[in-house]
């Protein structure tokens, strides 16, 4: 996975009947022009910080958040329950077999806020888990930048969290059409019913759009 800016913990049912202030963290679909901006917004501040450390990501990544129906964004909750965005991504899906009994999971443009820690990428790890579960897929898969990236190894490190600490497991690489380097990652679906406490989704289960449909071949 991209964080460009995520171990399962405990054991994630539906969020049915779970109200947004049931759970501190909130996982659901960019669906206004003003979320995508935002998601948007959020991902120029994150590039700029990256290219502090010699990370240069594409430009067009900010651009997708403002285009494409797939977008997601993890929030949280102020005291007086304003929403503050963590992170986004896209995610994209597809169904494996005409019967609808399999599907597969890819996330795509990770991002997290400048600001924010460790903690954030662990909570997407958690959701992606349990999400992928639930709609029957194997795995979720991601991306996250080459560890020969930027001049501190901070690339490396974050492969080293996901693997050691998030138990995202290296599948393979690959080069964007810019000539970017990335790696291929891949986590274990794990259904966890207690999730639902800790983070509410109201990501669907069952798309009524042809938005989830994988861009990348793996």
């Amino acid at each position: 996975m991209s964080t460009h800016g995520l171990a399962p913990a405990q054991p994630a049912a539906t969020p049915t009947g779970v109200t947004v202030s049931a759970a501190p963290y909130l996982m659901r679909p960019l669906t206004s022009d003003a979320d995508r901006a935002e998601a948007a917004a959020l991902v120029q501040d994150r590039q700029r910080q990256l290219i502090t450390r010699g990370i240069h990501l594409p430009d067009h990544h900010a651009a997708q958040f403002r285009v494409r129906t797939n977008s997601i964004g993890l929030y949280d909750h102020g005291p007086e329950g304003e929403e503050g965005l963590a992170a986004c991504l896209l995610l994209n899906r597809r169904l494996l077999d005409d019967d609808a009994t399999g599907a597969d999971m890819t996330l795509s443009l990770v991002y997290t806020a400048p600001d924010r820690d460790d903690q954030v990428s662990w909570l997407i790890t958690l959701w992606a888990a349990d999400y992928a579960a639930r709609i029957s897929a194997p795995w979720a898969h991601g991306e996250t930048p080459s560890r020969h990236a930027g001049r501190d190894d901070c690339v490396g490190r974050l492969l080293h969290y996901c693997e050691e600490s998030l138990q995202w497991r290296v599948t393979g690489s690959y080069y964007d059409p810019t000539g970017n380097r990335s790696v291929r990652l891949r986590l274990i679906a794990q259904r966890m019913p207690e999730l639902q406490h800790l983070i509410t989704c109201s990501v669907p289960i069952h798309p009524t759009t042809q938005a989830f449909s994988l861009t990348e071949p793996r």
